[in-house]
């Protein structure tokens, strides 16, 4: 019964493995054969945004007391 339980275990996990190995390869295929398409540099250097928020004014009004 357990020797049951255990071969049903590790078919289902290969078949598990099998489609998620095949996935990747599929799609690693696919790039093989389609190409990206090459953009130009941008000529000007863009920095990324940093947002910093303003304090509330009740919590500055709280952290005093």
């Amino acid at each position: 019964m357990l020797s049951e339980i255990i071969h049903i275990m590790e078919y289902t996990l290969y078949i598990y493995l099998s489609v998620s190995v095949g996935y990747i390869v599929l799609f690693s295929a696919a790039s093989h054969f389609f190409k990206q398409e090459k953009y130009p540099a941008p000529t000007v250097r863009q920095y990324p945004t940093t947002c910093v928020p303003k304090p509330m004014p009740h919590c500055a009004k709280n952290a005093s007391a």
